[in-house]
């Protein structure tokens, strides 16, 4: 008797449009993104942590408590994240412990893919979902940029903002005006020093992020969504 020949097992193939972050998630909810300035604490003196349905934080703010007015939390909801080498890759135990529930890779194209593959082989489960922003939605972003790459935060801030939540609060971005939260990057000691260390490694440009905000909130609220900017934002945006 003749066999049919066998068939190699290959491992399982994903589609990048199967793992994008829905805007369902965020619809009809209070959420909170917190930036990493150092400013957060200022911004948010007013605030509790149940204040929010959601709370956000980015890259290595998930090792950091947020200060409310009422006392520091390590809550974490949802995570946007680069998942490159310079910032310190999250673990399951640290995403466990602030109830993670979604990891977004803010991943730049499908040759960053395999890496959103890592995170969920590695950090998914099903108590958490590993997502991604449309990938050319970040090309777009660089392109309003000049060819500077956009921030974790302008990534976050781009797909929030398009969302029908019930408002977004929005604390803790000074657009490199400022040194970050301590323990965050603790590289600059003063704000002088984040200044410099943007611009002479050329990656971002705060400038053209900042007028980019402006008109992403601008935008969302022209559309009626409720954006709430705290003080340090909002200063740091008009500045």
């Amino acid at each position: 008797m003749e066999l049919a020949p066998r068939k190699s097992l290959k491992p399982p193939r994903y589609r990048t449009d199967t793992m994008l972050l829905s805007s369902s998630c965020f619809e009809g909810k209070s959420i909170l993104v917190a930036g990493p300035a150092r400013t957060l604490g200022e911004d948010l003196a007013s605030f509790r942590s149940d204040d929010f349905d959601v709370v956000i934080k980015m890259n290595n703010g998930i090792w950091l408590p947020i200060p409310f007015g009422d006392g520091d939390s390590h809550r974490c909801d949802v995570l946007f994240h680069s998942l490159t080498q310079d910032i310190l890759p999250p673990t399951r135990e640290v995403l466990d412990d602030a109830g993670v529930r979604c990891l977004v890779h803010r991943t730049t194209g499908k040759g960053r893919f395999p890496l959103t593959l890592d995170a969920l082989r590695s950090l998914g489960s099903n108590e958490r979902s590993v997502k991604i922003v449309p990938p050319a939605r970040y090309k777009a972003l660089s392109e309003e940029l000049g060819g500077a790459s956009p921030t974790t935060g302008l990534v976050c801030l781009d797909f929030l903002l398009g969302c029908n939540s019930a408002r977004t609060v929005v604390a803790g971005f000074t657009f490199f005006q400022t040194k970050y939260q301590a323990g965050y990057d603790d590289r600059d000691v003063n704000d002088d020093d984040s200044k410099s260390r943007v611009q002479s490694l050329g990656h971002h440009n705060p400038e053209r992020e900042r007028a980019l905000v402006r008109k992403l909130i601008d935008n969302a609220e022209r559309s009626g969504r409720k954006v709430e900017l705290c003080g340090a934002v909002d200063a740091a945006l008009n500045s």
